[in-house]
């Protein structure tokens, strides 16, 4: 019975297969025609080969499969804890006398839940939207950007990065176990602090489940 084509070295496949790309037997060479030679060296070839090439393609599919299901494997911020922190944010800053639109991004800075108060600018809405794509992509605060950028000029290309960054007090990253998994920014308070504290009240209310 022939080996796997791993275990054969040239002599083992003449040995253990009876192949060869010369067929050295003399009397198989004096009796067979060049058709009969052609297919018995095909056959022989199949018999040795194919139970190995097909063995190797079915350990590597699994070895794909696994490494595919454990990528899957990622935590996401759910729809209604996106909505509650969004409308808390609005409503702190709304006690407070501010007009805002609140974002809140996935981790890969796709809206989840947008809302806009009553009287709020138009343009906050886009403000808050890029201020919390930059929070979720940078995974820190938008304010600690400004600082970083203020202190260090040479980094003032981060604003050409992407054209959802906006690097304004305002945005944070939600985070749970130690990773990003979202976003908020609040836009339209006068300051950028005030709009990060009512976004930070969002977060504050959606912690609890987030740490479950």
């Amino acid at each position: 019975m022939c080996k796997g084509l791993n275990e054969l070295s040239e002599k083992q496949l003449r040995s253990n297969c009876g192949f060869s790309f010369e067929i050295t037997h003399n009397r198989e060479k004096r009796s067979m025609t060049e058709q009969n030679r052609s297919q018995a060296v095909f056959s022989k070839f199949t018999h040795c080969f194919i139970p190995y090439l097909t063995g190797l393609s079915l350990t590597a599919g699994a070895a794909y499969a696994s490494d595919r299901h454990a990528l899957e494997e990622v935590e996401v911020l759910p729809l209604s804890l996106a909505i509650t922190a969004a409308v808390v944010a609005e409503s702190v800053c709304a006690d407070q006398g501010y007009r805002v639109s609140v974002a809140v991004v996935d981790r890969g800075g796709l809206v989840k839940a947008h809302i806009r108060a009553d009287g709020a600018g138009p343009h906050t809405l886009e403000s808050a939207r890029k201020k919390a794509f930059t929070s979720a992509s940078m995974g820190r605060p938008t304010s600690v950007l400004v600082d970083a950028v203020v202190n260090n000029p040479s980094i003032e290309g981060l604003r050409d990065m992407d054209d959802s960054i906006l690097i304004l007090g305002g945005g944070l990253p939600i985070i749970s176990d130690e990773e990003v998994i979202a976003g908020i920014g609040v836009g339209g308070a006068p300051g950028g602090h005030l709009d990060e504290a009512c976004a930070q009240e969002g977060i504050d209310r959606i912690l609890n489940w987030l740490d479950d």
